[in-house]
């Protein structure tokens, strides 16, 4: 019998190992796709969650509207659940200068991530959980799902995301590369169930 496999993307941990690895024109991702490639032919795609949080347009207009429009077309995958979480405003002082700077923090991705795997381990959803990510803030969760359920967990790291803490709590570990991203690419326009365009953003051709 095939597992049943769940993936759980951590959204910005993944935007900025693309980001580190100059790799903007792969941004217009298909989570589906991705996660179906990466499965192995003894699994079955169950769901796709992905957790993100939404950029403040005080912060960056144009990054909040391709985001907006990433978020639309995923929205239009079969099997794909789209988790939100939100910015905090903050302040960052710079080291050499004493400056300071606004920033956005994201808050809830790591909440909500744990409490998915959590909640799907006990209600017996999936066989595998398969986690993209390298944030090591993650690793309660994965230690917990492995020392109280029956639960095979993978992790896959994005780009320049490596973390050796992770890879102490799953059965096995593995970077994304390249080729991955190159091959799961969405169309570069798309329309959704209530004839909306969706199109892929000038800026990540």
């Amino acid at each position: 019998m095939d597992e049943r496999a769940i993936f759980y993307i951590d959204g910005l941990n993944l935007y900025n190992g693309l980001k580190k690895a100059n790799l903007r024109k792969y941004y217009w991702l298909d989570l589906r796709e991705l996660a179906r490639k990466l499965c192995l032919p003894s699994q079955r795609l169950v769901r796709v969650k992905y957790f993100t949080s939404m950029v403040s347009t005080k912060f960056d207009e144009g990054k909040f509207q391709r985001q907006s429009s990433y978020i639309k077309a995923l929205k239009t995958l079969p099997d794909v659940e789209v988790f939100l979480g939100r910015h905090q405003k903050g302040m960052t002082v710079c080291n050499r200068c004493g400056k300071i700077f606004r920033n956005f923090n994201e808050k809830m991705t790591d909440m909500n991530i744990a409490v998915e795997m959590f909640k799907d381990a006990y209600q017996k959803n999936c066989d595998t959980q398969i986690l993209i990510s390298g944030d090591s803030d993650l690793v309660p969760v994965c230690r917990a799902v492995l020392e109280l359920f029956n639960i095979k967990l993978v992790i896959f790291f994005p780009p320049h995301r490596k973390t050796d803490r992770l890879r102490e709590y799953c059965h096995f570990s593995a970077r994304i590369f390249t080729n991955y991203f190159k091959k799961s690419q969405l169309p570069e326009e798309i329309i959704d169930s209530n004839g909306n365009e969706i199109i892929k953003p000038e800026y990540w051709r």
